[in-house]
C-alpha cells in the first residue's frame, strides 16, 4: 500500500503484508468461510456451545477487523502494489530497446 506510514495503527496491523485490495478482501471472505466452517463443524469436535461461539465470535471479530480497515484504505488512502524503485525505473526492461 501506498503511505502506509500514514495510516492508523489499526489499518496498519489489519492489513499487514497485504499490498492490493483484493488480497485484503481474500483475507476478509477466508475469515467468513473459517467462521462458518468452525460453526459446522466445532459441536461435533468439542461438544461445547461455548467454545464454538468464542471461536467464530473471535474469527468474526477478525473479519470485522478486515472490512474496517479495507473501508478506511478506501476512503483515505491509496491501493497498490510494492512502490516503484527509486529514481523512476519500472525494472521492466523487456519492452525497452537495448542500450536505454
Amino acid at each position: 500500500m501506498k503511505n502506509a506510514k500514514a495510516f492508523p495503527l489499526y489499518v496498519r496491523l489489519g492489513l499487514l503484508g497485504i499490498n492490493s485490495r483484493r488480497s485484503a478482501l481474500v483475507q476478509f471472505w477466508t475469515a467468513i468461510a473459517v467462521s462458518v466452517i468452525l460453526l459446522l463443524a466445532m459441536p461435533a469436535i468439542s461438544h461445547s456451545f461455548v467454545w464454538t461461539m468464542v471461536f467464530c465470535g473471535s474469527v468474526l471479530l477478525t473479519a470485522k477487523w478486515y472490512w474496517s480497515a479495507i473501508q478506511w484504505v478506501d476512503a483515505h488512502g491509496k491501493w497498490g502494489e510494492a512502490p516503484a524503485p527509486a529514481g523512476g525505473e519500472s525494472g521492466n526492461t523487456a519492452s525497452r530497446p537495448p542500450g536505454e
